[in-house]
């Protein structure tokens, strides 16, 4: 909105297929034992004032060809956590969104501080790594999936 209270830009669509995604990945790490919250962008593809907002992922992705999703993935700590388990997961993502790139910045957060952390993290409407500088983490790692 600018200073005249006119709408200048609208990114309510955009926001709420990156959610859905969001959503996706949360459940596709969940099967594997893993709990979790993301914060994703898409980038490039088409215009999207036509999206329609019952849209699936998958067929945004046919539909408007983004060239990668990027963003924070946040990993509560609990035995599920394997390599193995993680990569499962972030892979049928990766299957869902027709192999679209997908760049995470992972960051794993010990079962005592995550739903605090999870409490903050949520609220934001965007991040950086510096944010996590702050908090109590156990790990970081930058993962880009771009062919399974």
């Amino acid at each position: 909105m600018n200073t005249d209270g006119e709408i200048v830009s609208n990114n309510y669509k955009g926001r709420l297929i990156e959610t859905k995604i969001e959503v996706l990945l949360k459940e596709n790490l969940k099967k594997q034992g893993i709990t979790s919250e993301s914060l994703l962008f898409i980038f490039g593809g088409k215009d999207i004032t036509t999206l329609n907002l019952n849209m699936e992922p998958s067929d945004y992705i046919s539909d408007y060809s983004p060239e990668y999703v990027s963003g924070y993935l946040v990993l509560k700590e609990n035995e599920n956590l394997s390599g193995d388990a993680f990569l499962n997961g972030l892979r049928k993502t990766h299957e869902d969104l027709l192999n679209t790139p997908l760049q995470v910045n992972v960051w794993i957060i010990s079962k005592e501080n995550y739903d605090d952390l999870i409490g903050e993290f949520t609220k934001l409407p965007d991040i950086s790594n510096s944010w996590f500088e702050e908090k109590e983490t156990i790990s970081f790692l930058k993962l880009s999936i771009t062919n399974v």
